[in-house]
């Protein structure tokens, strides 16, 4: 694997889900702090690295929290956190429909959902 630090907009989108209040994102926003990521597919999902040290995270579930946002041509996106172990582990990407994204909405414009 190829880790890297994340890309601006990378940062932005996991901040945007980690606005949001839910069990465990405290320690969530301290992983990401220092999380290496690599890029898993043309969307833009995501793995993640994260120090070990760090507290882990008492989610109640794997994805305690998601993001809609319709692309250009209508078709809902979701963006999913999921915590493995305790630890951030992947920011997932998908339309609806499997097709390639055609747009990347930016986080300010997504829907929150809180699991």
């Amino acid at each position: 694997m190829t880790w890297r630090a994340p890309k601006e907009t990378e940062v932005a989108q996991v901040e945007r889900l980690l606005a949001e209040e839910f069990p465990g994102r405290d320690a969530l926003k301290r992983q990401a702090e220092s999380a290496q990521v690599e890029e898993i597919d043309a969307n833009g999902s995501l793995y993640f690295k994260t120090d070990t040290r760090l507290p882990v995270a008492r989610v109640v579930r794997r994805i305690p929290v998601e993001a809609e946002v319709p692309d250009r041509d209508g078709v809902l996106v979701h963006v999913l956190l999921h915590v493995l172990d305790g630890r951030l582990s992947e920011l997932e990407i998908f339309r609806e429909d499997s097709r390639p994204l055609i747009d990347r909405p930016p986080p300010d414009k997504w829907e929150m959902i809180v699991l």
